[in-house]
């Protein structure tokens, strides 16, 4: 989760990846103990490092993840909606439709899955329709800022609460893989459209989230050094040891990708 922005699991990771990561371990009073964030975290992705640092800036626990320059690792959008076997068909201006046989635009990703599969919103939004959509069938069409709509399709049904005018949080579950209207297998068609015109969605640059407040970056850059050093002490390989920063707690302290026109 801490790296779902940067990092689509289903398709990037290859052999010789590695991580490491530093987390806490809370202790209760009596010797008991759960656990805590994790504070800082690196997974390096065919020889690119990805770092993130716990920090909370308001200090009522709901705090995010940053990058060493303060700049929040999250994005205004997951790189998917749901965890899929493959892609079984991409965004393309020209592409032979399997059920109508003819070559038409493919203007979003299509995400073979299992019926049933949870559909997450990937972004905060409004949702604009719900309901019956063309060959989609049954789709979800959310608003979000900054100009970007998304829609998913062929859905098998549509998840609880999720109506006309109402609002879902990102990564919310908002309907069910399955293979309503044109599909010839259960699979998500997934578009993404940004001032009315349709983008690629494993192309598109993503908004980043907010970064370190600037009434906070003292305190951020306080924990900063710290956190790094700890992070830096565990050695990295492709089982990663853990390493716990014990804290004190109060006693009531609760696939493989394919181009084809299979879905």
């Amino acid at each position: 989760r801490v790296f779902q922005w940067q990092l689509d699991f289903s398709r990037q990771i290859q052999p010789g990846d590695a991580f490491r990561v530093a987390f806490e371990r809370q202790v209760r009073p009596d010797g008991s103990m759960r656990g805590g964030h994790v504070i800082a975290a690196e997974f390096v992705n065919v020889g690119h490092a990805y770092r993130a640092l716990w920090f909370d800036p308001n200090g009522d626990g709901e705090g995010s993840y940053y990058d060493e320059e303060g700049q929040s690792v999250r994005r205004a959008f997951l790189l998917k909606p749901l965890s899929f076997r493959r892609i079984s068909s991409r965004f393309s201006n020209g592409r032979r439709h399997p059920i109508l046989n003819t070559v038409r635009a493919h203007r979003g990703v299509d995400y073979a899955a299992d019926t049933g599969t949870p559909v997450m919103a990937t972004s905060d939004g409004v949702v604009q329709h719900r309901g019956a959509l063309g060959g989609l069938g049954n789709a979800v069409v959310l608003a979000h800022a900054n100009g970007f709509t998304t829609r998913y399709g062929h859905l098998s049904r549509f998840a609880a609460g999720v109506r006309t005018g109402s609002r879902v949080s990102q990564g919310e579950v908002i309907g069910y893989v399955g293979m309503s209207g044109l599909a010839t297998g259960p699979h998500l068609h997934y578009e993404m459209i940004r001032s009315g015109r349709h983008v690629d969605p494993l192309a598109v640059d993503l908004p980043n989230g907010d970064p370190v407040p600037t009434e906070a970056i003292d305190r951020w850059s306080a924990e900063l050094t710290p956190r790094v050093a700890l992070l830096e002490s565990v050695p990295m390989a492709g089982g990663a040891r853990y390493v716990d920063s014990d804290t004190d707690a109060p006693d009531d302290a609760p696939g493989d990708e394919t181009d084809d026109d299979r879905p």
